[in-house]
């Protein structure tokens, strides 16, 4: 799927008669229909094993139903059928939520309503419920005016794989995935989604959700920006790939942003790369012969070189099924980017990667340095993420800030107790529950490091490194506190 749909992008960039653009464009739609499909069977699998995690961004809700409909505009103008947006929330409601997940949601009620539509409208509806302080309780309504479901086949629609009935998927296609995906993360946002429906005359699908109202007006700038791939420079980047396919996709777009790029087949060529030359980042695949990528990498984080030792690495991995990546992080890797990847997702995380991994080759000299030193050498901290949820509200960025001078220093006593008792299991949840606050704070220099110890004490295993992690954690969450305190006068 990365191939199809990558070297699709880059033939899209080049001079096409109509008639191949007509057949790029068939290309197109049937690979990202079966990676829908696959990312379907992904959601659920995150569900059942409560690995789905929902992001917390500012968003308008009327621009987000907006962008949905547009989408669904050609294809109600090809069967003759009316969309309509009835939009009863009385104010440009900016929130705090998950808007993918929002918008997977009511792509799927409005591509099921149209699908199974033939005359008529499908009317799509937002109201709001209640309005008290900073919260909201929104209603969103998808009617249509198609087949129906009758009263004893609704009792299925919602189970995964099942439709109302057998010649629905021959006559519509379908898997039956998109209720059962659709009920969940309702449930999981804090609504319930409800159905109506009668045989022949037409179906209503209904949920209410709450929302955090955001006090700031939308940063523009956060939620769509043209970005500048020619903005890093001219970086050097190995690429650890076996697929000669993805070599090629990945070395050609990387070129085009200016990148020199090197490419190996395995990891024992990338560990004898990275040795020889002095790359700005590592690509690293996860399957490769010989050495895969978790060894690789845990080799390159043994050289003796630190500035070497410490250099951004990014998994490329298209197992996303088991949830693999905290293995991958646990093993020294600084981030993942699951197949398949377009230029903008590509070039998002090399571009987070290389602005944290600046301070990275310092990671194995932190313990040799004292607290005051680090504090005063570089910022331990990246607010980046909170402020881009705060949508520039200062006193939401503050309150963050106090949260985690109150909250993380019995969290580190209560660590540092339990490793000197050898209560790893506990050591592990409590590393677990650090983990998220380390994540919002931006503290790249333990992210690798507080996992490990939650991976490590859960499965008993590197029990002898633990207590050396767990003081290295401290360190620099003190030091970290100790920053804050003087950045935000607290």
């Amino acid at each position: 799927m990365n191939g199809v749909l990558g070297i699709a992008g880059l033939l899209a960039k080049t001079n096409l008669n109509e008639q191949q653009q007509n057949y790029l464009r068939l290309i197109q739609n049937s690979a990202n229909n079966l990676l829908l499909l696959v990312n379907d069977v992904l959601d659920l699998e995150k569900i059942i094993l409560g690995k789905l995690q929902f992001e917390h961004v500012v968003f308008s809700l009327a621009d987000r139903i907006e962008l949905c409909l547009q989408s669904f505009l050609y294809k109600a103008e090809e069967k003759g059928i009316g969309l309509v947006y009835d939009n009863f929330l009385g104010e440009d409601l900016i929130v705090l939520g998950d808007p993918y997940r929002l918008s997977q949601v009511m792509n799927n009620l409005i591509n099921n309503a149209l699908k199974f539509t033939e005359t008529g409208n499908v009317t799509i509806e937002t109201r709001l419920l209640n309005k008290k302080g900073d919260e909201a309780r929104i209603a969103f309504i998808v009617k249509d005016t198609g087949i129906g479901i009758s009263e004893s086949q609704l009792g299925l629609i919602f189970e995964p794989f099942m439709q109302a009935h057998v010649a629905i998927t021959r006559t519509h296609g379908g898997t039956g995935l998109g209720l059962s995906i659709c009920r969940e993360l309702i449930s999981m946002m804090g609504g319930e989604l409800k159905v109506d429906s009668e045989a022949g005359k037409g179906s209503c699908f209904s949920f209410e959700l709450p929302f955090a109202i955001s006090s700031s007006k939308l940063n523009q700038s956060t939620v769509a920006q043209d970005l500048n791939y020619q903005s890093l420079g001219n970086r050097y980047v190995l690429v650890a790939e076996d697929v000669e396919l993805n070599q090629y996709l990945v070395r050609h777009i990387m070129e085009s942003w200016g990148f020199t790029v090197d490419v190996v087949n395995n990891g024992r060529e990338a560990v004898a790369m990275v040795q020889k030359n002095k790359y700005d980042l590592v690509l690293m695949d996860i399957q490769m012969p010989e050495m895969d990528g978790i060894e690789a990498t845990r080799a390159i984080r043994q050289l003796s070189d630190p500035v070497k030792a410490a250099i951004p690495i990014v998994a490329l991995t298209a197992n996303a099924l088991k949830g693999d990546s905290e293995k991958y992080l646990a093993a020294g890797m600084n981030d993942f980017l699951p197949k398949p990847f377009n230029e903008q997702k590509l070039f998002m995380v090399i571009s987070n990667n290389l602005k944290t991994g600046a301070g990275a080759s310092a990671t194995k000299l932190m313990n040799e340095s004292n607290t005051s030193d680090m504090g005063t050498e570089e910022k331990l901290y990246d607010l980046n993420m909170v402020q881009t949820i705060s949508g520039g509200d200062t006193g939401f960025v503050k309150k963050m800030v106090q949260l985690f001078l109150e909250t993380v220093p019995p969290s580190m006593a209560e660590l540092q107790k339990e490793t000197e008792q050898q209560n790893w299991v506990n050591a592990s949840k409590l590393a677990h529950k650090l983990k998220a606050t380390i994540d919002s704070m931006g503290i790249t220099k333990i992210k690798d490091v507080v996992r490990a110890i939650e991976t490590n004490g859960k499965k008993g295993e590197g029990l002898d490194k633990l207590p050396a992690q767990v003081l290295e954690v401290n360190t620099v969450l003190e030091a970290c506190m100790m920053q804050l305190k003087h950045d935000f006068n607290l």
